[in-house]
């Protein structure tokens, strides 16, 4: 706490109120709720740290006769939500959110919940054993969602374009990965889709990867965070995000890379004006937290921009 107080930021709200004070007029403040740690870093960190640290970033480098890496760009991809699945999931938030005051034991869920359901809309999921969210329909019955035919759109524009895809899933292990193999598989069957499993080893996933060339490659960004050159695939798109910092600027860059000849596009999906928007903001901030430290502003189109608010000490 002694760390956050002194080199992060804290944010304490207070409530003001007139009183009469011996005659005079004047405003006591009143501490209301409890203190609230924001994902920023204070400038006075960097005093610090100058004298001892340098950040060099790869598009610094340069060659010698000049040449260095291609551009990067970043973008936001927002997309309304099919109001059939938003009905449902929205119910399922408020009775979670019902119990909370009672029961802290739902927080877990809802946190969780609130960001997973709408991309596995046609599983059921509970809370607790108590709160159940059980679908209306069956995936044979209802075809793609919005935000898996937005996907689709985007992969078969970059494949068109002679671009590979890496496809990034934060909830691999609960069918999200395979759910796009299949569509992939189906809608776009001229190119190799592929899925890299959390069981093949680490040390062994490069060679796998490159034993088994692919069009497009969905996986988990937590296994090819470090270690791998991706440089086959010029555009990343993170169908779900991760909220770990370093997970996201390692993985964001496994094809941004020394040798790369072709500018990279990294995208970031998420529903509209939902939870997952909402996660999107949260690590956009945190993302602008870290590259404040390293000295980089960000530009207005990129995931850290998404952090910007009113009290942005830059």
């Amino acid at each position: 706490q002694l760390f956050i107080n002194r080199y992060g930021a804290v944010e304490e709200t207070f409530e003001a109120k007139e009183v009469d004070m011996e005659g005079k007029v004047t405003k006591m403040g009143k501490k209301v709720g409890v203190s609230k740690e924001k994902p920023k870093i204070s400038p006075y960190l960097l005093s610090v740290l100058l004298d001892m640290t340098i950040f060099l970033r790869l598009d610094e480098i340069k060659m010698k006769d000049g040449a260095g890496l291609p551009d990067y760009d970043e973008s936001i991809e927002l997309v309304e939500m099919d109001e059939a699945i938003k009905k449902p999931y929205i119910e399922y938030l408020e009775e979670i959110s019902g119990r909370i005051r009672k029961d802290k034991r739902f927080l877990g869920n809802l946190a969780n919940d609130a960001i997973a359901v709408p991309d596995m809309p046609f599983q059921v999921h509970s809370a607790q054993g108590e709160i159940f969210y059980e679908p209306p329909f069956e995936r044979e019955d209802y075809g793609f969602t919005s935000k898996e035919k937005r996907l689709l759109e985007l992969v078969k524009q970059e494949l068109e374009q002679g671009r590979k895809v890496l496809v990034y899933v934060h909830f691999s292990n609960k069918g999200v990965g395979s759910d796009l193999l299949n569509m992939f598989e189906k809608e776009l069957p001229q190119y190799k889709s592929l899925f890299l499993s959390p069981t093949i080893a680490a040390k062994k996933r490069q060679a796998w990867i490159e034993k088994n060339p692919s069009d497009v490659m969905i996986c988990n960004p937590e296994l090819v965070k470090t270690g791998l050159d991706l440089l086959q695939f010029p555009t990343i798109i993170f169908y779900e995000s991760t909220y770990n910092v370093f997970t996201l600027k390692q993985a964001s860059r496994r094809s941004w890379r020394i040798g790369q000849k072709e500018n990279v596009k990294v995208m970031f999906m998420a529903y509209r004006n939902t939870p997952q928007h909402k996660a999107l903001e949260l690590i956009g901030a945190k993302v602008a937290a870290a590259n404040s430290l390293e000295g980089r502003l960000s530009g207005d189109d990129d995931l850290s921009a998404m952090g910007e608010d009113e009290d942005n000490i830059q």
